[in-house]
């Protein structure tokens, strides 16, 4: 049971790190939507909206979706579970004391068991959680490395044709 209840506490404390990761991926995708908001809003009145800007704002868009699915499985996987135990001293002195020792122990040990086996199960329900918020954040990240991509690929193209005009 103790094992268990350290597989919890660390299953908790990766969906910490997966969710503030994906939070720093967040901001970097806010401050690259603002990059380009200004380099958009630096081109002459009336110029169509550059097919890259509107696919990495389309991304983007897909990338924060992915953040609220880190956020929620984060969540999920994080939330407070009470773990049972097995009965305490007290409570089979008081249920058990004129019961035979065969029976009591019986009934111990099925406890024992049945608690075991619904702590290990909420255990594996975080892992869960934590493996679906891992794959968002991968997902986010790829996301991220593609606007990057876009933005890269999109300032080449554009130094060259300044080059060129000049």
């Amino acid at each position: 049971m103790d094992r268990a209840h350290a597989d919890a506490d660390g299953i908790d404390a990766k969906s910490g790190v997966v969710l503030g990761a994906s939070s720093f991926l967040l901001a970097g995708i806010a401050a690259l939507q603002v990059a380009i908001g200004s380099h958009v809003a630096s081109l002459p009145r009336g110029a169509p909206t550059p097919t890259w800007e509107i696919a990495s704002r389309w991304l983007a868009g897909l990338a924060a979706l992915s953040f609220l699915a880190v956020v929620a499985f984060s969540g999920l996987a994080m939330w407070p579970r009470k773990f049972s135990v097995a009965p305490t001293p007290v409570e089979l002195r008081d249920l058990y004391l004129k019961a035979p020792g065969r029976k009591t122990k019986a009934i111990v040990m099925h406890a024992r068991v049945d608690h075991y086996q619904e702590t290990m199960d909420k255990v594996n329900r975080k892992a869960d959680h934590m493996t679906k918020a891992f794959f968002a954040l991968a997902l986010e990240a790829l996301l991220v490395a593609i606007i990057l991509g876009i933005v890269a690929i999109a300032r080449s193209i554009g130094h060259r044709h300044t080059a060129d005009k000049e």
